[in-house]
């Protein structure tokens, strides 16, 4: 084949007779599709290392190249050429849509400056209240929990309540609306948010399910699939339509106040979110920004802004349970910002105190770099590139292997441990390079959302860890990660939480 000869002379296996191409390599009878995968391509990554800095590799007929260290990611990523995410983002867009994060071209340019705004230093202020409460709610959680239980401590999964809490943080931000999952967490929508999600990258690997009429009306999960995106864009479409109706009756009132010259006082003002900036834009020019259009970021906010943080606090608290000589520091380092501040549980946590939390952001940092939320980023080749003296041809799809480049033992000295102060200035572990550590990515298409996360998972860690000292349950090395849209652990991340107070 003419593809074969094209790409066979890149490093990386050979594609051989197997109609699955280097697919085979993968099937195993140890672990599930997904995690094969990925353990395959961090094998693969790790031999073609010393020589190669990507690999090529086929799933089925299709070449697909994997770039692992911070040299060839920086080609990718620094570039404005090479903006068009690639295949596999189509198994997102049925969710969707074309949005801020699946988007390419003119729509993405002008999604992108629209939306930018919306993650000013002052906006992100105006969350702070949301994240607060529902970090109390977290802790109260987890402390009836602790006081059920007849010893002093208790165990606890923290997956399920990190990802609510952070859920219901998006909800209110994002769309305007307290949705309460950590009350209730069988709420229809949220459990389609979460079936949807688990499906999405297995399918992304499962190339006889890539055909849309195939697998929404022959398989049953593609049904089942059909029927949570159908609960997941009703729940979305009425809470922008009741925002948007409104958000058009405050406008009136406000018209005719100043019409009548009389002055109105609200009491208990809404707090703004996402959505009011998209509604904004929308009654400007509803052609050009429809309805679907403010649903396509919405959807891509709830996405994109509770799992991702939600798995970076729960490997972050697995790895200060497994090191409670960096857990003390945080400790210390919490209690004296709660002293310094005479802070009590009618208080919140403020930027500027949030901005004292030097270890804590190098712990979130260095978990970050372990256990990247996002794995993988997907491009396609705009031009043909050179890299390692290899010419990568043009509209080749290139997978950036995050979590390989933060474990490259010739930037990282001792890449495997959990070292904060690798992200904590004027330390001697200091890293420099920004392509070295790319958790949300680099270059014109990084996380708009970054500064949000950081700042909702202090807050939320903050408070368990004033509260209680952990203990992680399972070694290191027994957990098993699994690379769904975002990664997650396969079992339960069980840790054992001790009052301090």
């Amino acid at each position: 084949m003419k593809i074969v000869k094209k790409f066979e002379n890149l490093p990386g296996p050979k594609c051989g007779i197997s109609p699955l191409g280097n697919v085979s390599l993968m099937i195993t009878s140890s672990s599930d599709l997904l995690t094969s995968v990925f353990d395959t391509i961090c094998g693969l990554s790790q031999i073609y290392s010393q020589s190669y800095s990507f690999i090529r590799f086929w799933v089925t007929t299709t070449p697909m190249i994997i770039l692992f260290k911070a040299e060839s990611a920086e080609k990718i990523l620094s570039s404005n050429a090479h903006t068009d995410k690639s295949f596999a983002y189509r198994f997102l867009m049925d969710w969707l849509g074309t949005g801020l994060l699946t988007s390419s071209g003119h729509k993405w340019f002008q999604r992108r400056k629209m939306i930018t705004p919306a993650f000013h230093f002052n906006t992100l202020k105006g969350f702070l209240p949301s994240m607060n409460e529902q970090a109390k709610i977290l802790v109260d959680k987890i402390r009836d929990q602790v006081q059920k239980s007849k010893e002093n401590s208790t165990v606890i999964d923290v997956v399920p309540h990190l990802t609510y809490a952070t859920l219901d943080v998006i909800c209110e931000t994002a769309m305007g609306i307290k949705l309460g999952s950590q009350f209730n967490s069988n709420i229809p929508y949220v459990q389609s948010i979460h079936r949807i999600a688990n499906k999405l990258m297995k399918r992304a690997f499962t190339p006889w399910l890539w055909n849309n009429f195939f697998y929404y009306n022959f398989t049953r999960t593609g049904r089942e699939d059909k029927r949570d995106l159908d609960t997941v864009h009703d729940f979305t479409m009425k809470v922008i339509k009741d925002r948007r109706k409104e958000t058009i009756q405050k406008m009136n009132e406000t018209a005719f106040d100043l019409a009548t010259k009389e002055e109105s006082f609200d009491s208990s003002p809404r707090r703004l979110a996402f959505l009011d900036m998209l509604i904004d834009q929308h009654l400007k020019d509803p052609k050009s920004f429809s309805l679907h259009d403010i649903r396509e970021e919405v959807d891509t906010f709830m996405l994109a802004g509770h799992d991702t943080t939600a798995m970076s606090s729960v490997w972050t608290l697995f790895l200060l349970g497994h090191h409670p000589e960096i857990q003390e520091r945080v400790h210390r380092e919490i209690d004296d910002i709660w002293e310094q501040h005479n802070l009590d549980e009618s208080k919140q946590l403020n930027l500027n105190q949030l901005r004292e939390m030097k270890v804590l952001e190098g712990c979130i940092k260095e978990s970050l770099r372990l256990y990247p939320s996002v794995p993988f980023i997907g491009r396609v080749a705009a031009t043909d590139i050179q890299i390692d003296k290899h010419v990568i041809p043009k509209n080749s799809l290139l997978f950036i292997f995050i979590h390989m480049i933060h474990r490259d033992p010739k930037i990282y000295s001792k890449p495997h441990s959990f070292i904060p102060d690798r992200f904590i200035e004027g330390t001697d572990s200091f890293v420099k390079n920004p392509f070295a550590y790319v958790p949300f990515s680099a270059g014109p298409r990084n996380c708009l959302g970054q500064k949000f996360a950081l700042q909702e998972e202090k807050i939320f860690l903050a408070y368990i860890l004033r509260h209680y000292r952990l203990e992680s349950i399972k070694h290191i090395e027994n957990i098993v990660k699994h690379p769904e849209v975002v990664l997650r652990p396969k079992e339960p991340i069980n840790i054992r939480f001790i009052p301090r107070l």
